[in-house]
């Protein structure tokens, strides 16, 4: 029994014996599980782990190992597929195997902000860039590219690079308050005639706190029942602590009696407007006609279509002069016989108008301009014994309101005229109705001068003259 089974063991293994030795070979390769196919760009390539073994297909574990050659390579350094071949050979066999790799940009790029610790943005305004930066890793240096957006009180940066990798980061603005609120009247001043109640007008707002008007403190009281100037003083303070204080006047006044039946005191202002009539000139009639006060047009015939406001301030009592037609330096200065001729012409546009001949002129630029020499050296002393001779009586200004130069606006053409009428008895003022911004004064200097004593007449050939020194 012991031989019979010593027999069938040798048997099987030279069974299987004949089974290895007919058994074929093939060449295998074995990857390590680990390997890394994608890699950032610049990183570090880890090389995989690649054997290749001579082995019999059915009793593989009989194999042996075997050298491979390696075709291609990677670099980091450039984005892009790459392919490395494997390959081995043994006898007759020979097999290979291709691994494919990845180096790509998948890092966003790095937004570096400039931080000033004693930076800060004045509630209300815009923020003013501190600075920043932005660096790639593949495309270097895009701050160029940075896009900002402010919302709210923050700031938000954003940036792509060229492989759509997106960052983004905030700033936190930094807002300080030192801005004072704005208290805003209806009106630049308040008029009430003697006797009635009034009512200020106001409203406070501040860019951070909003409405304050319920905050404000009104010291000061206007005596309803005295002609005069009263002060009354506004102050209002933010959250922040900012305060605002505002001074405004209430004029208490009369309106001034007819022309004919006022005793003029020596304190006399005669109101002048020049180069008119204007779009503006309806509106100054009624202001004047709301005090009661004349005054005295010089007029050209510019502006033909607002022409009839001629007529309609001499109904009311002004007084109506001749600027002559053109106001043309070149034309009305060439000659005498033009000056008369440009002059004449314009009277008669004002004849039409008022029914009466007007013999007030006002010499265009004034008696003593000087831009007459160019076109006739002389003219002008001669014009100013020549219009006297011929029964016109000229009038210059000794106060000007200055509405022609051209940073002038309403309130310093109200402080020129009242700064000029102060330093003398009787005041000859320039002004033109072609400017609104002087038109917009003239209440506030009628006020000032009811409330200060004065008397506002027009010109007539009795009134007292302002000649300037002749410059030519």
């Amino acid at each position: 029994m012991k031989n019979k089974i010593i027999m069938a063991t040798i048997l099987f293994l030279l069974v299987i014996a004949s089974f290895m030795i007919l058994d074929e070979n093939e060449i295998v390769f074995d990857l390590a599980d680990d390997i890394q196919y994608q890699f950032e760009y610049k990183s570090e390539f880890i090389e995989p782990v690649v054997k290749a073994y001579y082995q019999k297909k059915t009793f593989k574990f009989i194999r042996t190992s075997l050298d491979i050659e390696k075709v291609g390579e990677v670099n980091t350094s450039i984005l892009g597929e790459y392919s490395i071949k494997y390959k081995a050979k043994k006898e007759n066999n020979e097999n290979e195997i291709v691994l494919k790799f990845l180096v790509v940009d998948t890092t966003s790029p790095n937004i570096e902000l400039i931080e000033n610790e004693e930076h800060f943005t004045e509630y209300g305004s815009e923020y003013i860039e501190e600075g920043y930066s932005c660096f790639d890793n593949y495309d270097g240096d895009i701050t160029d590219k940075v896009t900002r957006e402010v919302k709210g009180d923050k700031v938000i940066y954003s940036v792509t690079d060229s492989s759509g990798n997106t960052a983004v980061k905030e700033r936190e603005i930094k807002y300080i308050d030192t801005t004072s609120p704005v208290i805003s009247f209806d009106s630049p001043y308040t008029a009430i005639e003697v006797g009635e109640s009034y009512y200020v007008g106001f409203t406070a707002y501040d860019l951070k706190d909003g409405d304050l008007t319920k905050n404000v403190t009104v010291t000061g009281e206007a005596d309803i029942e005295k002609i005069g100037i009263y002060t009354l003083t506004y102050v209002v303070s933010d959250f922040s602590g900012n305060v605002t204080t505002v001074k405004r006047n209430v004029y208490v006044y009369k309106k001034q009696a007819d022309p004919d039946s006022l005793n003029p005191t020596k304190k006399v202002v005669y109101l002048t407007f020049d180069d008119g009539p204007s779009s503006h000139t309806s509106r100054l009639l009624d202001i004047l006609d709301k005090y009661n006060v004349k005054a005295t047009f010089f007029v050209n015939g510019k502006n033909k279509s607002y022409f009839y406001n001629v007529g309609k301030a001499y109904q009311k009592g002004h007084s109506i002069g001749n600027h002559t037609y053109s106001h043309n330096y070149s034309k009305v200065y060439s000659s005498v016989d033009n000056f008369y001729s440009d002059l004449n012409y314009n009277g008669e546009l004002i004849y039409q108008q008022t029914g009466s001949y007007t013999k007030l002129i006002r010499f265009p630029g004034g008696s003593s301009n000087t831009v007459s020499k160019k076109y006739c050296k002389g003219i002008m002393s001669t014009l100013v014994h020549s219009v006297s001779n011929n029964g016109y009586k000229y009038f210059d200004w000794n106060v000007s309101s200055g509405d022609a130069g051209k940073n002038s606006n309403r309130n310093s053409v109200y402080n020129n005229v009242i700064n000029g009428i102060k330093k003398r008895n009787v005041s000859i003022v320039l002004q033109h109705d072609t400017k609104g911004f002087s038109v917009d004064a003239v209440e506030e200097i009628i006020l000032w001068g009811l409330a200060n004593g004065y008397t506002f007449l027009p010109l007539n050939l009795s009134s007292p003259t302002c000649h300037h020194g002749v410059k030519n």
